[in-house]
């Protein structure tokens, strides 16, 4: 039996155990040895089907852009953020005024990892305000927090560097160049197959509920953004099914559907397309150096290991998940991309996901050396 083949009945054998298990109700995944095509298998669901990919939007959307202001000489990795959000700077705390787009980059601005700004605020303009007051967790460069809030800025930076609403960058700069026919914010329901997410927002709620008994306790820094139990009990929850909308509150509710990190929709076929671009001596769409930059290991902590955007899964695989069950990693010695679409969060949002990847990516990986 070829290697090819061999990777093949991983993944699928994988994708049906998830199915089993209940770990996802459906899912399309594949794989991809250098120059050869996909091969891919889907479960419950169409291969074509549009997948709310979640925090890969940070990856696939938000990082791309920033690399190539940077290349275009429009911005620097080291620029402060006050450069371009003069008002992120404090007169209460001068380290704001260190914090570089390597920090929000890295996840190591020290900004926190969530906050429920969608109960009360709504609009860009809104959000760049609440994200500039908050406090930091930490001094930049300090600690990796894996930060929403974070690429919501780079998001706000984005359409200040290329002067445009940050759908028309990304469809400019990305979507339109590299060809990607299927991948975009707010699709709707218009003609295709779009896997459906959870039934309401009871995770994010609960998460709300969640911050507010820590900002009780007083576990959240003085200052930090501020709602009550009246708050969330008031707000407008959607009820229904959620099916070509995105699933995150904070970029539907209070972005539009369009965000730094969040609400990218896209299929299997345009990710293939799209990892194409980090693939060693691709370096026609980002400059080689500055794509050996962004999946190099360069902040570590005991738990993840961080490029830049790209989390880093020891010596030669980086990748990106997705809360929503998708995810997508590349081994640089094997010439080896995984891709795996899931709706973990259907019709509730259940465990077992982190398991399942890892799991998959290793019995991809031992297939190289058995």
């Amino acid at each position: 039996m070829d290697l090819r083949t061999k990777l093949a009945q991983h993944v699928e054998r994988s994708l049906l155990e998830g199915t089993r298990l209940d770990v996802f109700p459906s899912g399309v995944s594949g794989i991809r040895i250098g120059d050869e095509q996909p091969v891919v298998c889907s479960a419950g669901v169409e291969r074509s089907a549009l997948f709310d990919v979640a925090s890969l939007t940070k990856v696939v959307a938000t990082l791309p852009a920033v690399l190539l202001a940077i290349q275009a000489g429009k911005a620097g990795l080291h620029d402060p953020v006050i450069r371009w959000l003069p008002e992120f700077a404090s007169r209460d705390d001068a380290r704001r005024e260190h914090v570089t787009l390597y920090h929000l980059l890295t996840h190591t601005s020290g900004l926190p990892a969530w906050r429920p700004f969608f109960v009360k605020l709504n609009g860009r303009g809104e959000y760049a305000a609440a994200i500039c007051r908050e406090p930091l967790i930490g001094a930049p460069g300090a600690q990796i927090v894996y930060s929403d809030p974070g690429f919501m800025l780079l998001g706000f930076i984005l359409e200040r560097i290329w002067d445009a609403e940050l759908e028309q960058v990304i469809s400019s700069h990305i979507i339109k160049p590299l060809g990607l026919s299927s991948t975009g914010y707010k699709p709707g329901r218009a003609g295709r197959h779009i896997a459906p997410t959870e039934k309401g927002n009871a995770f994010e709620k609960n998460m709300a509920y969640d911050y507010i008994e820590k900002l009780q306790n007083g576990e959240l820094p003085a200052g930090a953004f501020a709602i009550g139990k009246a708050d969330v009990e008031s707000f407008g929850w959607r009820e229904e099914t959620i099916c070509g909308t995105v699933h995150d509150c904070n970029a539907f509710y209070g972005l539009n559907g369009v965000s730094g990190h969040a609400g990218l929709f896209s299929d299997i076929d345009d990710l293939f397309r799209y990892m194409d671009i980090w693939r060693s001596g691709s370096g026609e769409f980002i400059s080689e150096q500055l794509r050996s930059a962004a999946i190099r290991p360069r902040e570590s902590s005991d738990t993840s290991s961080r490029g830049l955007g790209w989390e880093c899964y020891g010596e030669h695989v980086f990748g990106h998940t997705g809360f929503t069950g998708t995810s997508l990693w590349h081994h640089t010695e094997y010439r080896l991309t995984c891709i795996a679409l899931t709706n973990r969060v259907h019709p509730a949002a259940r465990t077992g996901i982190q398991q399942w990847r890892g799991q998959l990516r290793e019995s991809l990986l031992s297939s190289f050396t058995s």
